[in-house]
């Protein structure tokens, strides 16, 4: 056999290698593309499931939240309404005495002045703290309706940072903490209501939970500083500040030092996501062991 045929027999066998292997990397091309097709699908479907459980969380962190508020509008109100209800059972002693002393004759000029003075005195002590417990039930209903609604609205930013503060007033009573706010008057902004007063209810109600334990006294501050198309805000805490094996995961859900103590771990990471998403801003954290913790917020006004 002559050297150009086993040239060509060579060439030939190395050109049916080259066949067989080019089919084994397509069919295995084909493979590998069927399997990332599979789990790019998988991680479709696993991705729709999360954003579906974070939202069913969001929700009950917000269900969580309107409870805390119901509760808050029981207590807070509670007060004035009893104050109303000893003003008005005065009141009607009062009328029924002069009433009597009118009927049997025995009334004098006195008697009906003293009435009069005390009636006065009892209706603008009940005007007064049926007020009050209207007011309470506006600033509590503005707010529930908020915290249930995606909508946008206009409002006053310290007033409304004002009636998110009463809410918590119940809760805050029974820590060592007080809160002061500073904001400037007459800041109105067109944004999400509900939003902002869950970033705020949250990031109090979290200082509540870590932050003054075994504490006699503590403080909460928001500042507010009006940027004209964005707000800064600073939220500040004197408490024990965060454990550095969480400080650099506060914002991941899930992260607690308080499993099981009434931390869910869901909070600033709601923030977190409320403050990114819905406001399109930014939050950072700073805190040292001991030391509190100061967040940086910065929101977009519309």
């Amino acid at each position: 056999m002559s050297d150009d045929v086993v040239e060509l027999q060579r060439q030939v066998t190395i050109l049916k290698q080259a066949v067989d292997q080019s089919q084994r990397i397509h069919k295995n091309y084909d493979h590998a593309l069927l399997l990332i097709k599979q789990k790019d699908k998988e991680l479709k479907e696993s991705y729709a499931k999360l954003q579906e459980m974070q939202a069913e969380i969001i929700q009950k962190e917000k269900m969580a939240s309107l409870g805390s508020l119901v509760a808050g509008v029981a207590h807070e109100v509670n007060t004035p309404l009893g104050v109303s209800i000893t003003s008005a059972s005065m009141i009607l002693d009062n009328c029924k005495s002069i009433k009597h002393s009118f009927e049997s004759e025995e009334l004098t000029e006195e008697d009906l002045k003293e009435f009069l003075e005390s009636s006065i005195d009892a209706c603008s002590l009940l005007l007064q703290n049926l007020e009050n417990a209207a007011r309470l039930i506006r600033g509590f209903k503005q707010i529930s309706v908020d915290e249930t609604s995606d909508q946008k609205r206009e409002f006053d930013v310290k007033q409304y940072l004002e009636e998110i503060i009463r809410t918590l007033r119940p809760q805050l009573k029974k820590s060592v903490a007080v809160v002061e706010l500073e904001c400037p008057e007459n800041i109105i902004v067109n944004s999400y209501a509900g939003s902002f007063a869950q970033i705020i209810s949250n990031l109090i109600q979290n200082s509540l939970v870590h932050a003054f334990e075994g504490r006699e006294s503590g403080k909460i501050m928001i500042k507010v500083i009006d940027k004209g198309d964005r707000l800064d805000m600073e939220y500040i805490d004197d408490g024990i500040g965060i454990d550095e094996s969480v400080k650099d995961k506060v914002f991941e859900p899930f992260v607690t030092t308080k499993r099981g103590r009434g931390g869910s771990g869901l909070g600033l990471s709601i923030v977190y996501n409320l403050i990114t998403g819905s406001f399109g801003g930014s939050v950072r954290v700073e805190s040292e062991k001991g030391c509190g913790v100061h967040f940086y917020i910065t929101l977009l006004k519309s």
